[in-house]
């Protein structure tokens, strides 16, 4: 997508298509989505998620036309009657229709903007693990949060089962893009982590300690992934996902190597996660 788009999303030019869910792990969780309706929110809700987060990340892009351009989607958030656009109005009717909850898209858009650079000498930095938690809460739990609403799930653990989903998944992607991520003065770390391996390492990290904070990373996924394990409840489409991730993690970021999973990795995990559903006693949702 031009950055003319990026910066301007109510405009007649901005076209979400741009964002492409070929090479997303998401598009293979999609291919088991039954209902058009379903595939085509998630489809356009994968967009607002990709946008807001382009809007804070590009520090290529001039600072204040990023902010306006925020700025729109806060008041259209506020009052989706506020601009006619086929996409956004297209997005607030998956927002009646499937009963969403609106505050989680402010959620989200709150959750990116906590890391938006003037450019890319400032420095981004947590103080500890809990504010690490409390940016993933926007960027990863509330987006499992509207993805399970999507997707029509209904449990009393629906909740809980997003957080630690949420905080599986966002820890594996900082451990995946960790180095290109500090190269940006970006460091999804918290600063009592990386004074643990000694005061040259602090507040930015080098490529002495990575391995070690990758293991930390994977493992503190893993815990997560394990307390989702323990509802007796599960949604299909989002242990796919996790399981993509998971995989990918083990295989290739965990050493360094930022690949993704090919084809043929990618239909194993499908079809050994739909046989685990078959022969289980757990309650499954979409």
């Amino acid at each position: 997508m031009s950055s003319s788009e990026i910066l301007e999303p109510f405009s007649s030019d901005f076209d979400p298509l741009s964002y492409s869910l070929s090479k997303s792990h998401f598009q293979t969780a999609f291919c088991f989505l039954r209902s058009p309706l379903k595939r085509q929110a998630l489809g356009d809700f994968y967009a607002y998620c990709r946008l807001v987060d382009d809007l804070c990340d590009e520090t290529s892009l001039p600072l204040e036309p990023r902010r306006r351009a925020l700025k729109q989607i806060h008041t259209w958030l506020a009052d989706a009657n506020s601009q006619n656009h086929p996409f956004w109005n297209r997005l607030n009717q998956h927002i009646l229709h499937l009963q969403l909850d609106p505050s989680l898209f402010v959620n989200i858009l709150k959750g990116v903007e906590s890391d938006i650079q003037s450019d890319s000498n400032q420095l981004v930095s947590f103080e500890t693990w809990q504010n690490v938690y409390d940016y993933i809460q926007g960027v990863a739990c509330d987006v499992g949060e509207v993805c399970l609403q999507i997707l029509g799930a209904k449990h009393s653990k629906q909740h809980e089962y997003a957080q630690n989903l949420g905080r599986c998944v966002q820890l594996l992607n900082i451990m995946r893009d960790l180095e290109s991520d500090i190269e940006q003065n970006r460091v999804y770390l918290p600063q009592e982590l990386l004074k643990s391996f000694g005061p040259e390492f602090v507040p930015l990290p080098n490529r002495e300690v990575y391995p070690a904070i990758r293991d930390i990373l994977y493992e503190l996924a893993i815990s997560f992934r394990q307390k989702a394990r323990a509802y007796s409840w599960s949604c299909y489409i989002a242990e796919l996902m996790v399981n993509l991730y998971i995989e990918a993690a083990s295989r290739y970021w965990r050493h360094g190597v930022n690949r993704r999973l090919n084809k043929f990795q990618k239909l194993l995990i499908s079809l050994k996660l739909s046989l685990q559903f078959v022969f289980s006693a757990r309650n499954f949702s979409s």
